[in-house]
């Protein structure tokens, strides 16, 4: 009889089967581990996003209206505002904040997501500079904390963080004014510079007050060395379509806009006045009355099909959403009080 060489076609088939399972299973379990992976991952990813996004929104809704130790909730009739045009959008900073609807429409306001809430607020909330003496009627002498050579637009020298024609808050603990400075004087080895505050043409939006009147009769327009210099500063918070094609979180400060995080997809913001029930803003009267924000994001994940089966979720108060494209979804509520619109309370109680 002849010796049995190499394998049968039975046996051969038999081993290509048994294989086959075992590849099944390995690659089920790949499957398996690749989709939890991907979902963790994009669970963690829309938390990470819906908190960095609460608390940049947050901490600026909080310092909305600061203007140092002044509290303009009880002291308006103190804060001046100096620039031309002082209550439009841009420049009204006797009051804390603002915003349009997803329906309304304001040129002022950036180009936004036409399904989403733009948030506006308005501070002094820089570095602070102190005043070295006391205010001359048409100028200001501040501390010399840093001097930046070119550090301006058209090469021109930074002082203390400030710049010509940037927009400024002085404020002691009584009384604040705001103002255009149309020049600075100083050097890089003074102690003191000096802030002009004309209302020379060629300044946008410039000042409608050449000075602060006369310091033998109207003292209360003077500021002395208890009082802070900042840096006024309009934020607005939106959404519009980010550097992927997809809808992210924007801020713009001072005109300069800056994508913070993809894939905030909506944002909601309602507003309370006085304590008071939350409201959007078309019903909102009186911007001045204003003592919280709340608002609601909707944050999803970078790719399709994170989830096998459709996710429902409820956002600005509409149930079932249904996307269909399997994303992961997650919805971010915050409150948050204007810190400058709360009442100081008395010593006792």
């Amino acid at each position: 009889m002849y010796k049995q060489q190499g394998i049968s076609l039975v046996e051969l088939m038999v081993s290509i089967t048994v294989g086959l399972v075992l590849m099944a299973g390995v690659v089920q379990l790949f499957l398996s581990s690749k989709v939890t992976f991907t979902t963790q991952q994009a669970i963690a990813r829309v938390q990470e996003t819906g908190r960095l996004a609460i608390d940049f929104i947050s901490e600026d809704i909080r310092m909305a209206g600061y203007v140092g130790c002044l509290n303009t909730a009880n002291s308006s009739d103190q804060f001046v505002n100096y620039l031309n045009n002082g209550e439009t959008t841009l420049y009204n900073f006797a009051v804390p904040a603002e915003g349009i609807d997803e329906d309304q429409i304001d040129v002022s306001y950036p180009d936004h997501s036409s399904n989403s809430d733009v948030l506006l607020l308005r501070s002094a909330n820089g570095a602070a500079v102190g005043v070295t003496g006391n205010t001359a009627k048409d100028r200001i002498y501040i501390e010399n904390t840093d001097f930046e050579e070119d550090g301006c637009d058209e090469d021109e020298d930074k002082y203390s963080g400030i710049c010509k024609e940037d927009i400024l808050v002085i404020a002691d603990c009584t009384k604040g004014r705001v103002f255009q400075v149309t020049e600075i004087e100083g050097s890089s080895t003074s102690d003191t510079v000096t802030l002009f505050h004309s209302d020379d043409d060629g300044f946008t939006p410039g000042n409608n007050i050449a000075d602060s009147g006369d310091d033998a009769t109207e003292k209360e327009n003077y500021f002395f060395s208890d009082a802070q210099v900042f840096v006024a500063t309009s934020t607005f918070y939106y959404i519009d379509d980010g550097t992927s094609g997809r809808p992210s979180l924007f801020r713009e400060i001072n005109g300069e806009s800056q994508e913070l995080l993809a894939g905030v997809e909506q944002m909601q913001v309602t507003y309370a006045l006085n304590g008071g029930d939350y409201r959007e803003a078309k019903d909102v009267a009186d911007w001045g009355q204003l003592t919280g924000i709340r608002v609601e994001l909707l944050v999803s994940s970078d790719d399709d099909n994170v989830l096998q089966d459709v996710q429902l979720y409820t956002f600005n108060g509409q149930e079932d959403q249904n996307p269909g494209d399997k994303r992961l979804r997650q919805v971010f509520t915050s409150t948050i009080s204007v810190r400058s619109r709360m009442p100081l309370m008395e010593i006792g109680k």
